[in-house]
């Protein structure tokens, strides 16, 4: 990301600016605050991530892919096959994975199951690195 200080500093902004209530009725609400403050900054959505592909990214800007995940940490593992998939296709430079902080979870009493930073860095050290070669940056909803 750092080649990509400009966006970097984006991504970074409209993610420190967002409140996000993970109390409310609707699961995929993070989801959504998240994806319109990135849709209002004028980042695209549902870009496919490969002609060999239907799958899409959450967000798409400058051959940067972002990925929202805010359910399970689980579906980080789908997340980090659409980076190396586009990556290999040459259509990304990096990814990005939105999860939640660390503290964050802890704070608001959320489940074992829901994606952070340490579970995803962890896994992606620990796991995947000798198989994802993409670049892959991790910011947590605070």
């Amino acid at each position: 990301m750092n080649s990509k200080i400009a966006l970097k500093t984006e991504i970074e902004n409209i993610i420190n600016g967002l409140e996000i209530d993970p109390l409310g009725k609707n699961e995929r609400a993070p989801h959504k605050v998240v994806k319109k403050a990135f849709l209002d900054k004028g980042w695209s959505d549902e870009q496919q991530i490969s002609q060999r592909s239907k799958m899409r990214f959450d967000l798409y800007k400058e051959r940067i892919g972002i990925e929202v995940e805010t359910s399970h940490i689980i579906h980080t593992y789908k997340d980090f096959l659409k980076f190396l998939v586009a990556f290999n296709d040459g259509n990304i430079d990096v990814g990005v994975e939105v999860v939640y902080d660390d503290s964050f979870v802890k704070k608001h009493g959320l489940g074992h199951d829901k994606p952070t930073i340490g579970k995803v860095k962890s896994d992606l050290e620990t796991l995947f690195r000798p198989i994802i070669p993409v670049p892959i940056f991790v910011i947590g909803l605070e």
